[in-house]
């Protein structure tokens, strides 16, 4: 799907020996190294507890419709460990050993054995487009820089499949990134996440609050969650969501996307066989990469 896209230098800001992220460039923001103005919000990834430092497990994609979107972090308090843009470029504004503010609120695998923290476990990583993934498609170079980048990070520090998520995923009821549009499916073929093709391997059950759990969803609010599964899933069959061209209708919907989704979407949701079925299939693959992992 994706065209080939280098940087073509040598600035490096991983292992030399990163088969992954060879010939790419990773370019430090300005902001990392200014001694006036820094994007400073991050801290240690400490247990507070015991002072031993917290492991990454986990890898979580947004997007940003700023094209400016490590100054918009900056001076919205937050931040991400990498930014990529449309024209495939990545900026590192946060190191990986620390703990970015870019996934709180959040939530993810309750069956694997505890509530993450995720801040503290994960490295995140924006993705310019300008209506959230909902309505425009990524850029084959944005796409280009990010498939070595999560590949390099994922061998780096052991995240297994299961882990690999959107800001949807983790906040259905708050957040609608990376959006419909965005290609999981690719990805899931370049080893980036998990994506079961149709007619798989079904897990028996057909409680869809069950099926969403053995994937890793918070079920609290079934029907945002339903939509951040179909978000990713099965796209396709989304609904109450603004799939259009005007990228200014869109843009609106989703800035406010919270607000627009409790006016939009049921109190109660009615699921069908065809996406008790896609669940089924889902929960399997996610079942499966648990068990490996144990």
């Amino acid at each position: 799907m994706f065209s080939s896209f280098f940087h073509l230098n040598h600035q490096m800001n991983v292992p030399a020996d990163d088969l992954f992220m060879r010939g790419i460039q990773i370019i430090q923001h300005p902001l990392i190294n200014d001694p006036e103005k820094k994007i400073d919000h991050f801290n240690e990834r400490i247990n507070k507890g015991t002072g031993a430092p917290i492991e990454i497990d986990h890898l979580v994609l947004h997007c940003s419709c700023e094209p400016d979107i490590e100054n918009v972090l900056d001076r919205r308090g937050l931040s991400a460990h990498y930014v990529i843009h449309k024209d495939g470029t990545i900026l590192q504004c946060v190191d990986e050993s620390k703990r970015a503010y870019h996934a709180y609120p959040a939530f993810w695998d309750k069956v694997g054995g505890r509530e993450n923290n995720m801040n503290a476990h994960s490295i995140g990583i924006e993705i310019e487009n300008p209506t959230f993934g909902a309505a425009t498609h990524y850029t084959d170079a944005a796409m280009n820089s990010l498939i070595p980048l999560c590949n390099s990070i994922i061998a780096r520090h052991h995240i297994p499949p299961h882990n690999v998520i959107g800001h949807s995923d983790i906040n259905p009821v708050g957040k609608a990134d990376p959006g419909r549009l965005f290609p999981w499916m690719e990805l899931s073929k370049e080893g980036i996440g998990l994506y079961p093709e149709k007619g798989n391997e079904r897990v028996p059950s057909s409680n869809p609050k069950e099926l969403l759990q053995i994937i890793g969803y918070d079920t609290e609010n079934m029907p945002a969650t339903m939509q951040a599964f179909k978000r990713r899933f099965m796209p396709d069959a989304l609904k109450y969501e603004a799939t259009g061209s005007d990228e200014k209708a869109t843009l609106k919907f989703m800035e406010n996307y919270s607000e627009n989704m409790a006016k939009l979407l049921p109190q109660k949701i009615s699921v069908t066989p065809s996406e008790v079925q896609r669940l089924q299939e889902v929960a399997k693959i996610y079942q499966m990469s648990r068990t490996k992992m144990r």
